[in-house]
C-alpha cells in the first residue's frame, strides 16, 4: 500500500521510523510490594464483585482498593470480573498508607524514577515499579509510560514528560480522587466511568500543573503543559474542568470540548475538539520474517484545519501497553513501522488542531503481522527457527531485508503466494500473497542480492546499458570447449563450499578454486539454447542458485576447440628478503637490523652462542635463547612485540652485555613498505621500544645479567632497494635509562643484503654504539655477515657477529653465532 500525503513529499521520508517490541510488554506484571507483602492467587467464580471478593478476604467490602493495588493491569473500572480469572491477592490486610499509590504498569525505552520523595537518585522504571505519595516518573525523548493508580485509574505519560504523583490521604482514597502534578509534557488518563459520582465509587483524577488544575470524573482525556507554561485540556468523554492556578471559578468542560490556561489568567471558554482522522481501506496483514520482525504501514484521509497527527501503536485495543507514539505534520497522512514482532496491534491517529487541542482517537485499527521463516543457502531448514531479535533501539533500521539470492521463504500456514512454499528468492522477482479470505497480504520487503561475476577480468557494471542485469556472458561455439577464469563478487566472505552448477545443454570440467577464482573447462553441447547458465551455489544445497552465470553459443565451430594447458604464469616480481639473524636476540646496548616487510603476527626462537674476548679476565661463554612474538593490526602498519632472553649458560659482567631475563617490547609503525613490482622503493619503520628490567635487585658485582633500570629505545629505520636484486638498509636510534646517571648511547646499524636464490639471501650488518653507558664509555663497533631462507610461512635466519675494536668485543663478543626462526600467520 503506498503511504499517501497531502504535501511536502519530502516528509514523508522523515514519517518512517524503526518500531522496537520491547520483551517487557510480555512479562506479567508483578505486585507493587511483593518484598513485603506476601500474595496468593485467588480464581475468580461465578457471581464474584470486587466488593464480595474484599468482604469475604478483608471483611471490608470497602477495602477493595486492596484488589486494585496488587491487580493494576485490570483497568479502569466498572471491573466486570470473569469466572476463572486470577486475581493477586495479599494474606492480610495491607494498611492503606503503605499501599503504593500508583505503579508503573508499561515503559517503553528510557523511563526514570524516584518511588519515593526521600529518594536521592533516580532508577530506571520498571513493569510493577510501586510509586508513593510525592514520588516522581520522567520520560525521556521518544519514550513513554503508563501508570495505574490505586483506584485502577489509568495514566499514560508521553515523551519528555515528568509528573508527580500524590494520590490520595488514607482516609480519602474513595472519596476524594487521586491527584498528580503535571511539571512538564503532556497525559493522556483512562478513568473508569463514573457510577453515580465519586463518593459511589467513580474514578476521580486531578491534574495539578503550574497555570491550573484539571480535574478529570471518569472517562478519558488529554493533559499537556508547554514550554511557556501554558495549559491544555482536551476532554474526550464524562465530566472534566479546569481552573487557573490563581483561583477563580472552574470552567466546566463537557465531552469533546477543550480549554487552555496561562499562568495568571482564566481558562478559555470551552471549544469543540476537532475531528478524528478516518483509515483509508488498505491491506491489514502483513507478512514477516521469523527473528527480523514484520513492517506495518497504513493511512488515513486528511482533516480540514489539523496542524498535526498523533499516532500511537498499543498492543491493547484500549490502547494500552504503547509500543510507539509520535506526531507529523498534517501533510503526512501514512505511516510506517519497522521490525514489529509477530502479533496483534492497535492503531489509533488523532487530530490536532492550530492550537494543539487534540480530538479523541480514531478508531483503534487492527494490523497484524504474521511471521514465515527464510532459509539462507546451506542451512538447515529443520533447525528450530531464530529468536526475534529487536535490535539496537537506537540504530534505525533498514526498511529491507537484505537476502542472497537462493534463499527459501517459507510461507506460514493460511497464506498462498503465486508458486507455492517455500519460494526460492529471485533477483527482481516480485511475489504477491493472499491469507485464507483471498484478501492481499503485504509482502516482506526482500532486497535480494546476487553474486556477481568477473569473467576473464571483465567485471560486471550494473551502470553498462550494454550488460544484462546478470552480467557478461561466456561465448562459446556449439560443441566447443573453452578455459574461463572466474570471480564471484559478493559483500562479505564467500562461502567455503561454494560451488558451479550447469544447466543442461553445458558440461563443466577441471574446476579450480584458488582463493576466490574459479578456473574452469567449459564445453556447450552442439544441440544446446542459444543461452544457457551456469549457477552460483553452495555444494550442501545445489538447488538454491545465488547468482547466474551466462554462457551465449556463437556460430558454430566445425570442430571442438582444443584447449591448450594454460601456461605457468611467471612468478610475480619481489624485492629482495631483508636478512634479521639478530633481530630475534636483541641487545640491551645495541640495535639491529630488522626486516621492514615482515607481514602478518610472528612467533620467533633464536638461540646465540657467544664466545668473550681473548684474555678477557673473568668473562665466559655465554648462550643466550630468546623468544619473540609481534602482533599485526590495520593490515600489517602496527606490529606490537615482544622478546624475552635468557642466558642459560655463563654470565655478564657488564651493564652492556645484560638482558637476561628483562623484557623488551616495542611497538612499530609502518607508513611505507617497498613495491615488489618496482625497480627501485623505499621502505620505512618507526619504532619505539624499550627494555624493563625483571630482577634488578639480584645484580650485584659478579652477576650483572639483568638491567637494573627501565631503558627506552626509539629509531627510524629506513630500507631501499635498487634494480629489485640488493637493498641498503640503515637504523638510527637511541638507548636512554630513566635515570640521570644512565646509558645516554646513539646506537646504529647499516647492512646490504643480495638475494642468491627465489628463497635465500644474504647480507652483511654494521653496528655502531657510541656514548656513557652506566660504568663506561663506549665506542663499539660489529660486523655481522648473515644468511636468511625463506619457507613461507618459515623464516630460518643464520648469522655470525665479530667485535671489531675493544669496545666492540666487550659488547657483542669477540665472536657469536646465531640461528632463528620465525613463524608467520596471516
Amino acid at each position: 500500500m503506498r503511504l499517501r500525503f497531502v504535501s511536502h513529499a519530502a516528509l514523508l521520508a522523515s514519517f518512517t521510523w524503526c518500531v522496537i517490541a520491547r520483551a517487557a510488554l510480555a512479562q506479567e506484571l508483578p505486585p507493587s510490594r511483593t518484598e513485603e507483602v506476601e500474595l496468593f492467587d485467588y480464581t475468580v467464580v461465578e457471581g464474584d464483585t470486587c466488593a464480595s471478593i474484599s468482604q469475604q478476604f478483608f471483611g471490608n467490602r470497602r477495602r477493595y482498593d486492596l484488589i486494585h493495588a496488587y491487580n493494576p493491569d485490570m483497568g479502569p473500572p466498572p471491573h466486570d470480573l470473569e469466572a476463572g480469572q486470577i486475581l493477586h491477592l495479599p494474606r492480610r490486610a495491607t494498611p492503606a498508607d503503605q499501599l503504593a499509590d500508583a505503579t508503573v504498569t508499561g515503559v517503553e525505552r528510557r523511563v526514570e524514577a524516584r518511588p519515593r520523595p526521600a529518594d536521592d537518585a533516580w532508577v530506571a522504571a520498571q513493569r510493577g515499579l510501586g510509586l508513593y505519595r510525592g514520588g516522581r516518573v520522567a520520560t525521556q525523548q521518544r519514550s513513554a509510560a503508563e501508570l495505574t493508580f490505586r483506584d485502577t485509574s489509568v495514566v499514560q505519560l508521553r515523551e519528555q514528560t515528568l509528573v508527580i504523583i500524590f494520590g490520595a490521604s488514607a482516609t480519602t482514597t474513595r472519596t476524594a480522587g487521586m491527584e498528580a502534578t503535571l511539571e512538564t509534557g503532556a497525559l493522556r488518563t483512562r478513568l473508569g466511568e463514573l457510577r453515580g459520582g465519586a463518593a459511589s465509587g467513580g474514578n476521580t483524577l486531578r491534574v495539578v500543573t503550574g497555570s491550573g488544575t484539571a480535574t478529570l470524573a471518569g472517562g478519558s482525556a488529554v493533559v499537556g503543559v508547554d514550554a511557556q507554561g501554558t495549559s491544555r485540556l482536551s476532554n474526550h468523554s464524562s465530566g472534566a474542568s479546569l481552573q487557573s492556578s490563581s483561583g477563580g471559578r472552574a470552567v466546566p468542560l463537557p465531552e469533546n470540548t477543550g480549554s487552555m490556561v496561562r499562568t495568571g489568567e482564566r481558562p478559555t471558554p470551552p471549544r469543540p475538539l476537532p475531528p478524528a482522522p478516518t483509515w483509508e481501506p488498505g491491506t491489514r496483514r502483513f507478512l514477516g520474517v521469523a527473528g527480523m520482525g514484520g513492517d506495518l504501514e497504513g493511512s488515513w484521509t486528511h482533516v480540514a484545519g489539523a496542524s498535526r497527527y498523533r499516532i500511537e501503536i498499543a498492543r491493547q485495543p484500549d490502547g494500552r501497553e504503547v509500543v510507539f507514539a509520535t506526531e507529523v505534520d498534517a501533510s503526512i497522512t501514512g505511516f510506517q513501522a519497522h521490525r514489529l514482532p509477530a502479533g496483534t496491534f492497535y492503531v489509533t491517529v488523532a487530530t490536532l488542531d492550530g492550537d494543539l487541542f487534540e480530538s479523541r482517537p480514531s478508531t483503534a485499527e487492527r494490523f497484524e503481522i504474521v511471521e514465515g521463516r527464510i532459509v539462507r543457502p546451506g542451512e538447515d531448514p529443520a533447525a528450530a527457527a531464530p529468536a526475534y531479535d529487536p535490535g539496537d533501539p537506537t540504530v534505525e533500521p533498514a526498511a529491507r531485508i537484505e537476502v542472497l539470492e537462493g534463499t527459501l521463504f517459507h510461507v506460514p500456514e493460511g497464506f498462498t503466494c503465486q508458486s507455492g512454499s517455500p519460494i526460492l528468492l529471485r533477483y527482481d522477482d516480485l511475489r504477491s500473497c493472499n491469507d485464507a479470505t483471498g484478501a492481499s497480504v503485504s509482502y516482506p520487503p526482500f532486497d535480494v542480492r546476487r553474486v556477481q561475476t568477473t569473467i576473464d577480468g571483465t567485471p560486471f557494471d550494473p551502470d553498462d546499458p550494454t550488460q544484462d542485469v546478470a552480467g557478461p556472458a561466456i561465448e562459446i561455439a556449439r560443441g566447443a570447449t573453452r578455459e574461463v577464469v572466474l570471480e564471484p563478487q559478493l559483500e562479505g566472505a564467500l562461502p567455503d563450499d561454494l560451488t558451479l552448477v550447469a544447466d543442461e545443454g553445458v558440461t563443466l570440467t577441471n574446476v579450480r578454486r584458488e582463493g576466490g577464482r574459479f578456473t574452469a573447462s567449459i564445453t556447450l553441447a552442439r544441440e544446446s539454447e542459444s543461452m544457457v547458465r551456469l549457477h552460483w551455489a553452495r555444494s550442501s544445497a545445489p538447488t538454491q542458485w545465488m547468482g547466474p552465470v551466462r554462457v551465449m553459443a556463437i556460430d558454430a565451430a566445425p570442430e571442438p576447440v582444443v584447449v591448450a594447458p594454460p601456461a605457468t604464469p611467471e612468478p610475480p616480481p619481489r624485492q629482495p628478503r631483508l636478512t634479521e639473524a639478530y633481530a630475534r636476540s636483541p641487545v640491551v646496548s645495541a640495535l639491529v637490523l630488522t626486516d621492514v616487510d615482515r607481514r602478518g603476527s610472528t612467533v620467533g626462537l633464536s638461540l646465540a652462542e657467544i664466545a668473550p674476548a681473548p684474555r678477557a679476565e673473568g668473562l665466559t661463554e655465554r648462550t643466550r635463547i630468546a623468544v619473540a612474538a609481534d602482533l599485526s593490526l590495520l593490515d600489517d602498519q602496527i606490529q606490537l612485540g615482544t622478546v624475552l632472553p635468557v642466558d642459560v649458560a655463563g654470565r655478564a659482567r657488564g651493564t652492556w652485555e645484560a638482558g637476561s631475563l628483562d623484557v623488551y617490547a616495542h611497538a612499530r609503525w609502518v607508513p611505507l613498505r617497498r613495491d615488489p613490482a618496482a625497480d627501485d622503493s623505499l621502505a620505512l619503520a618507526i619504532d619505539l621500544g624499550a627494555w624493563f628490567p625483571t630482577h634488578p635487585e639480584g645484580l650485584t658485582d659478579d652477576d650483572r645479567s639483568g638491567l637494573p633500570l627501565v631503558r627506552l629505545a626509539p629509531s627510524i629505520e629506513l630500507a631501499y632497494a635498487f634494480d629489485r636484486v640488493a637493498s641498503f638498509r640503515t637504523r638510527q636510534g637511541a638507548l636512554l635509562d630513566l635515570d640521570d646517571t644512565g646509558a645516554r648511547l646513539w646506537a646504529s646499524a647499516y647492512g646490504l643484503d643480495l638475494e642468491v636464490a627465489r628463497a635465500i639471501s644474504m647480507g652483511v650488518e654494521v653496528d655502531l654504539v657510541l656514548g656513557p653507558e652506566i660504568e663506561a664509555n663506549l665506542f663499539a663497533v660489529g660486523i655481522s655477515p648473515q644468511l636468511a631462507v625463506a619457507l613461507d610461512p618459515l623464516v630460518l635466519g643464520l648469522g655470525m657477529r665479530f667485535g671489531l675494536n675493544r669496545d666492540g668485543q666487550a659488547l657483542f663478543g669477540a665472536a657469536s653465532v646465531a640461528l632463528s626462526a620465525s613463524y608467520a600467520f596471516r
